[in-house]
């Protein structure tokens, strides 16, 4: 299995490769990971991650480990207890802040206090405890499914502070719109379902939905998203992201007898910017509102 994360994007870029069966046609994972990293430079100019892993866990670790422009493999369940056992909690896949507080006040801060206090980790969170303990260990029987056949598609942003700004959160959320948007037009996917993501200070987090025609645009994910924002309580947030959901194949096609055409239009330049992304990189084409938020997230001048 193998991870790739970007160099630099909106927030990172990660992906699964499940190559298992392939080193007749490709060399096996490594082949594979170090060829992914030449093209990825040779093609778009810009360096890339790889890890190579026996599982989703594993292989996402290794993608991690030497960054950037790293490569890095954990092949056996052994080498990933070695690896990590004297980490923070954190780095267990589920493990998030509240958790990792929760675990804190009974003095498990390391995935080794993991392994010496399995019996108090679950008495503290019951049946989630399964899947900490197992990964902990180097168990993780998850596999890589196909976007096409994921229920939801997801991004989102941890501020280092906290933000009170909510038209500063407007603007992350029209880059991560137009993140979104790309990935389902690669896809060839419409969305009926657009959730906004809210963390604040205090970890409580929530979601708001809402469903409609299905979609790919990036102005209706980011205008939908920023409605949400929009409706809820104004206070310090640490965490915004959309995501997703109730994927479909086509789009809506019902016409009105009084269209303009002017969807027609969009969509072709849609397509043309769409050709130009995938040939020179997602960077190439932007709006003028996306430089705008560019400038003010990145503090780019």
């Amino acid at each position: 299995m193998t991870t790739l994360t970007s160099a630099k994007s909106f927030p990172y870029d990660e992906c699964f490769l499940d190559v298992t069966g392939s080193e007749h046609l490709f060399g096996g994972a490594a082949a594979i990971g170090h060829d992914i990293k030449r093209r990825v430079k040779d093609e778009t100019g810009l360096t890339c991650s790889v890890g190579i892993g026996y599982s989703m866990m594993s292989a996402k670790l290794a993608s991690e480990e030497k960054k950037p422009d790293g490569f890095f493999e954990i092949l056996t369940r052994s080498a990933l207890r070695n690896l990590i056992i004297d980490r923070s909690v954190r780095t267990i896949y589920g493990v998030g802040a509240k958790t990792a507080a929760e675990l804190q006040r009974l003095g498990i801060t390391t995935v080794r206090d993991i392994y010496n206090s399995r019996e108090a980790v679950i008495q503290l969170l019951g049946n989630h405890s399964k899947q900490i303990i197992d990964l902990a260990d180097g168990i993780d029987t998850r596999r890589v499914e196909p976007y096409s056949k994921s229920k939801s598609l997801g991004n989102e942003h941890t501020f280092q502070e906290d933000i009170r700004d909510f038209d500063y959160l407007r603007d992350v959320l029209l880059l991560v719109a137009q993140k979104l948007s790309y990935d389902i037009r690669l896809m060839k996917l419409y969305s009926r379902t657009i959730t906004i993501k809210i963390t604040y200070s205090d970890m409580k987090q929530i979601t708001r939905s809402k469903s409609g025609e299905p979609t790919d645009r990036a102005s209706t994910i980011y205008e939908t998203a920023a409605a949400l924002l929009d409706k809820i309580e104004k206070r310090l947030v640490r965490l915004v992201g959309i995501s997703l959901s109730g994927f479909s194949d086509t789009p809506n096609l019902q016409m009105s007898l009084f269209d303009s055409g002017e969807d027609d239009n969009h969509d072709k330049l849609s397509d043309a910017m769409m050709k130009l992304q995938q040939k020179y990189g997602r960077g190439i084409v932007k709006t003028a509102s996306e430089l705008r938020a560019e400038k003010r997230v990145w503090g780019e001048e």
